[in-house]
């Protein structure tokens, strides 16, 4: 892990909660309108857009990237859906989606 300044994990803790309550009201909205069969969060964070995605709608297809200060421990899902990347350095996503995500707190 590496440390950053403003992603701490006294941050992914203090956000964690509100991000889940957020994502079980949201996401059922969007999948309405869109019904993705495959996600992608941008900036996943600790993974609660995921999560609600992979276990309250039933989407199995899902990727997370996410940059490489966030200790795996914080994860709210599986770490094999997260891929650990400095956001701040270009990267190719492989695969497609059906739905891209990306939110700022």
């Amino acid at each position: 892990m590496i440390e950053s300044k403003h992603y701490t994990t006294k941050f992914f803790e203090g956000h964690e909660n509100g991000a889940l309550s957020s994502a079980r009201k949201v996401i059922p909205l969007v999948n309405e309108v869109v019904k993705p069969a495959s996600v992608i969060d941008v900036g996943c964070g600790v993974g609660n857009w995921l999560k609600v995605w992979l276990e309250d709608i039933g989407i199995n297809i899902i990727q997370g990237i996410e940059g490489p200060y966030l200790s795996k421990d914080l994860l709210q899902i599986d770490a094999r859906y997260v891929h650990f990347q400095d956001l701040k350095k270009e990267f190719e996503i492989t695969g497609r989606y059906d739905l891209a995500m990306s939110l700022e707190v």
